[in-house]
């Protein structure tokens, strides 16, 4: 999966420090610095107390920012503090080398991730003479800028200078912070004792991130765990933990997917490819609760579904913004609108067969959900008393409003679910904004399709879908949504006949 700026901004709502931050925020993430995930690090948690570790001399890089130089010098010291932790917390049998590996290139771009991965592969260049004994490399590289400590890297190699294991910590780790890694000055005295609590503290982030790979890859996907989780405070943002290891996902707007772990102490971590794992919450029975403490609700499933029968009502679209100011158009866009409302019911329903659901009826009436204000707050109530008044076969019925900013376009999806009696059972929001279609070309996918699948997609757990066998959908139905998503049909109405 690709790592994209949106994915990146999503990651920073949930409170995950990335290297790629560039300015400093007042929350500090509670993790083991950051590592980037790779193949090989499952194997070398599990393998890590039999191997043969070799560690080189620690790299110790000091910038003087009012000169413009940056010094590079290198610590024994450091590294027999390493070779000496290691061996105590049985993460392997380590041997000191006396390689010092000249760092002085400089990396073309700038920020501590990308001279971290300049720094792995300027290690690697230098590892092509190496013929010592060792499954594993390790070198500790700890960046001054003064007297402070700004950022540790701990790289952990394989004897090529692959990638394996390696993390780096800055500012944005709590645990950097709280250590406060100040030296008194910076005489050679001070310094020395600033290296070696750096190197303390490198070790200790090392360990924790073989305790965590570890509890990681010894988790089994729990049938308590599964299930999407509704943040209470923003309902479009919510997590979904599937049976097999992974999860889906919005935060503020943004998209997110990888594999998830509950640990023994319940805490909830997520993995994405190519950004590390993340602490994203704790599970507390049938919700999670996240670093603020909000609460993320597991969505249950409504009663009676997936067996339950329920009537789509014939959507409607509501607009907001300066509607007097394009009032020719509000008037023409409503009303066709309105013509093809009950295609729209009808795409909806195409969208709930093909994941196994057909026990629907779509009604002739549509219901125009207020437009005044005041009166949408009581939006869901309004559209069950008019349900109330329908004398329903179904056991429930389905409304959904399409929001509009006049010059903005999609503002909001709401859907409620009332039962046949009109009281409200389930309703949600979608908060939309250009990312709604950032992987969507909308000169070839309508975008009623595109509401239409994202209204799918929060019905899904609450009426069970996932628990149904998709089918086949009948060949007239099935071609209409093929033409749909390959842009061949983008008119108003869903042609049934």
């Amino acid at each position: 999966m690709k790592t994209t700026t949106a994915m990146i901004i999503a990651l920073l709502a949930w409170g995950i420090a990335l290297p790629l931050q560039a300015h400093e925020s007042d929350k500090k993430a509670d993790v083991p610095g950051f590592r980037p995930p790779t193949e090989y690090s499952k194997a070398f948690a599990q393998q890590v107390e039999s191997s043969k570790i070799a560690v080189f001399p620690s790299i110790v890089r000091t910038v003087n920012p009012a000169e413009g130089k940056v010094t590079q010098e290198y610590s024994c010291a450091s590294r027999d503090i390493v070779i000496e932790f290691l061996g105590e917390n049985g993460l392997g049998t380590a041997h000191a080398e006396s390689i010092e590996f000249d760092m002085s290139e400089e990396a073309k771009e700038r920020g501590q991730f990308a001279l971290f991965n300049h720094s792995i592969r300027t290690i690697g260049k230098q590892l092509d003479t190496y013929e010592g004994d060792a499954d594993y490399i390790l070198v500790l590289d700890i960046i001054c800028i003064k007297n402070s400590v700004w950022g540790i890297q701990c790289y952990v190699l394989d004897r090529k200078g692959g990638n394996v294991f390696s993390f780096l910590l800055n500012s944005h780790h709590k645990a950097l912070v709280d250590a406060g890694l100040k030296a008194a000055d910076a005489s050679p005295e001070s310094m020395e004792l600033l290296i070696a609590e750096s190197t303390k503290l490198a070790m200790a982030t090392l360990k924790e991130n073989v305790v965590l790979e570890r509890k990681i890859a010894a988790y089994k996907p729990d049938p308590r765990h599964v299930g999407r989780y509704v943040n209470q405070e923003v309902a479009t943002d919510y997590i979904e933990f599937k049976p097999d290891g992974s999860f889906v996902g919005n935060k503020s707007e943004r998209p997110l997917e990888g594999t998830y772990a509950v640990l023994p102490d319940n805490a909830v971590i997520i993995t994405i490819q190519g950004m590390g794992n993340a602490p994203i919450g704790r599970m507390d029975g049938d919700r999670m609760l996240d670093p603020d403490g909000i609460a993320w609700v597991k969505a249950a499933t409504i009663d009676g579904f997936p067996e339950a029968t329920i009537t789509i009502i014939p959507g409607t679209w509501n607009s907001t913004g300066p509607v007097d100011k394009h009032r020719r158009f509000y008037e023409l866009f409503k009303v066709k609108f309105q013509k093809d409302a009950k295609g729209n019911a009808e795409l909806l329903g195409l969208l709930l067969e093909e994941k196994g659901y057909d026990k629907y009826e779509i009604a002739d009436p549509g219901f125009w959900f207020p437009e005044e204000e005041g009166a949408r707050k009581n939006r869901a109530a309004t559209f069950g008393e008019f349900v109330n008044k329908l004398e329903l076969k179904t056991d429930y019925a389905l409304g959904t409003e399409f929001v509009f900013h006049i010059e903005q376009g999609i503002q909001e999806v709401y859907t409620v679910i009332v039962n046949a009696k009109g009281k409200v059972v389930w309703e949600d929001s979608q908060k939309c904004d250009e990312t709604v279609y950032d992987n969507v070309d909308l000169r070839i996918t309508p975008e009623r399709l595109v509401l239409a699948t994202m209204v799918t997609i929060r019905l899904t757990p609450v009426m069970g879908l996932d628990a149904l066998p998709q089918k086949e959908l009948a060949p007239e139905k099935k071609k209409v949504l093929e033409e749909m998503r390959m842009g061949e049909s983008s008119g108003g109405s869903c042609p049934m006949e």
